[in-house]
């Protein structure tokens, strides 16, 4: 599933040769391209990362943790496409805590950082209001 998008190099996170972040950078379905909507006929891509990580998680348990953990990770760096991706990820994975963080995200600079933020809250049921300015 390497459709989505361009794809930051390696080098741009902490662990380059651990197989879980090799998934997260370089394969979907999450990334530059992915879609929230459902305005095809096909399935929204989040349900196929749902159903991804349920299958990598029944093929080698603890798959679930580790994609947090990446996730969760991915949230504090600098490349936007990273930090979309731990969205993402965390759309479909995270806990309460993570919906805090996420929540935090939508002040980011980056406006696709903050409509991914907004997506995954809605999602998860979470009515965020629009961002506060910092002053």
């Amino acid at each position: 599933m390497t459709h989505y998008g361009k794809h930051p190099p390696l080098r741009d996170v902490p662990h380059p040769d651990d197989p879980v972040w090799q998934w997260f950078v370089l394969n979907g379905p999450h990334g530059e391209a992915f879609r929230w909507a459902k305005d095809t006929p096909a399935r929204r891509d989040l349900e196929l990362l749902r159903e991804f990580i349920q299958q990598n998680e029944t093929s080698s348990p603890g798959f679930e943790n580790r994609a947090h953990a990446v996730a969760r990770e991915a949230l504090t760096l600098e490349n936007p496409v990273l930090v979309r991706t731990g969205i993402q990820v965390l759309a479909v994975i995270g806990d309460e805590d993570d919906l805090a963080v996420i929540e935090t995200l939508l002040r980011h600079p980056e406006p696709l950082v903050v409509q991914d933020a907004r997506a995954a809250l809605f999602e998860r049921g979470v009515k965020a209001g629009k961002p506060r300015s910092p002053n």
